[in-house]
């Protein structure tokens, strides 16, 4: 008697009794042990895993263009910067408030928020030591002028 009321009724109706039949029907054949609380890699696994490790690159070479590379008081001052909201437009916001050192230096959001939304997330600075390209089309090509954007650009840290 109740199959004659799923087949009588609208067609949204029978698409939801469906479902509801599907959902019930799945319940009671799938086991649920199918997914494995624990992962266990195998040896070649774990070899690969450890190569993408950032512990596993070599030393980072010295920069023949930065000429401060080995300054103790340059990254100091860089430290004092990355740091201090009064090189934003608005003087609340530093390169910190978005790299936060413990989320990763990233601010866990997928927009970020600087002076304005932006149309992007923030991107962590772990390992960007070892990169030669930044930005997803490379138009800038080392740190020295990947550093400088965020304080030009109006949406981030509200630079003219």
């Amino acid at each position: 008697m109740w199959h004659a009321l799923i087949w009588k009724s609208s067609p949204k109706n029978k698409n939801f009794i469906g479902f509801i039949i599907i959902c019930l029907f799945s319940a009671v054949i799938m086991p649920t042990n199918t997914i494995a609380a624990e992962t266990i890699w195998n040896d070649s696994e774990k070899r690969i895993l450890k190569s993408l490790s950032l512990r596993s690159l070599p030393p980072l070479p010295i920069d023949p263009s930065n000429r401060y590379v080995l300054n103790s008081q340059a990254k100091k001052l860089g430290e004092q910067i990355f740091f201090d909201p009064q090189f934003s437009g608005n003087g609340k916001l530093s390169c910190a408030s978005c790299h936060q050192p413990q989320r990763q230096f990233t601010d866990g959001l997928a927009r970020a928020n600087g002076i304005h939304a932006s149309g992007r997330n923030t991107q962590t600075l772990i390992g960007s030591a070892w990169m030669q390209w930044f930005y997803w089309d490379g138009r800038r090509d080392s740190l020295w002028s990947q550093a400088l954007v965020p304080f030009e650009a109006a949406d981030e840290m509200g630079g003219s």
